[in-house]
């Protein structure tokens, strides 16, 4: 149950229930202007050791140990770039860091 637009760099999945605790402890964000758990595509393919997105699946997430090594490593502040805007995910470890260089969190 999840879409991908072309050209995406997120990997939305479904926002059930069922999964929400699951998908957050294996670091995906909701995103409630589309109604969906996201996360960079290549952090999933990392999370399950995968090379293609086509290898994917919510039946596979699902089955990832979040405190297994490779969601632990997923878990680690990446940098990604949007719209021209620099963000950093997982951040708190970084963040007095990212002060001094004057990144501003932004909910």
């Amino acid at each position: 149950m999840r879409s991908r637009a072309l050209g995406c760099r997120h990997v939305p999945s479904c926002a059930s229930v069922q999964v929400k605790d699951k998908l957050r402890s294996l670091g995906f964000r909701w995103d409630s202007s589309r109604g969906v758990w996201t996360r960079p595509a290549v952090d999933a393919m990392s999370l399950l050791g995968v090379t293609e997105e086509e290898e994917i699946s919510l039946e596979k997430l699902l089955a990832v140990d979040p405190l297994s090594q490779h969601a632990s490593e997923a878990a680690k502040p990446s940098v990604e770039i949007v719209n021209g805007e620099v963000m950093v995910v997982n951040s708190y470890s970084v963040k007095d860091e990212l002060k001094t260089l004057e990144f501003h969190f932004d909910r």
